[in-house]
Formats: structure tokens, sequence, C-alpha cells
């Protein structure tokens, strides 16, 4: 079993978030992907570290990766911008066709 990589703020404490798809290996900042609920996926984007801001595809492209059953086209409803600490974004994804 491989060890824990001992470093603070990472999603996961095996794999860092550079190395991660939630990241998409480094290329933008964390993407946090809920289950669909129907029609909708809510996702978080969490900016730590230096990392680039996800586009909308870069969104979809994990939301579709960590839930295996998110078929079809999925496009931006809504994103918002917070701050808890550090900048983050609530971002919801609606299914391709459907009313938003």
């Amino acid at each position: 079993m491989q060890d824990p990589h001992g470093k603070t703020g990472h999603l996961n404490i095996y794999v860092l978030d550079e190395r991660s798809s939630v990241t998409n290996y480094g290329k933008h900042a964390r993407v946090v992907a809920c289950c669909p609920t129907g029609n909708q996926c809510y996702c978080r984007v969490d900016y730590v570290g230096n990392m680039e801001v996800p586009t909308t595809e870069d969104i979809v492209r994990v939301a579709k990766t960590t839930n295996g059953h998110m078929p079809g086209k999925w496009s931006l409803q809504s994103r918002e911008e917070w701050t808890n600490g550090h900048k983050c974004e609530d971002v919801y994804l609606v299914k391709a066709g459907r009313l938003k």
C-alpha cells in the first residue's frame, strides 16, 4: 500500500492534486464534482496554489470522469465565486437540451 504524502490541503491523502484528474494533472484548479441529481450536477472549484482557472469544458470533463454515469452533453447553468479562506466557485451544470 502507498504511504500518505503528508501534505495538507489536498483532496486525497495519497495523491497530490497536481497528479490527479481533478486538476487535469496540474493544468487547472481543483474541481470537485458531486453526483448528478436528475438533469443537474453541482461542482465546486477550489483555487489553491497557483493553478489556472478551469474552463467549462474542463469542469464537465472532470465531472464526467469522476461520475461515470453522466452520458450526453452537459453545459454551464451558473458559476458563482465566493471566498472561505481561499477563492472558490459554485458551478452548476445542466444536461444539454433541458430547461435551466
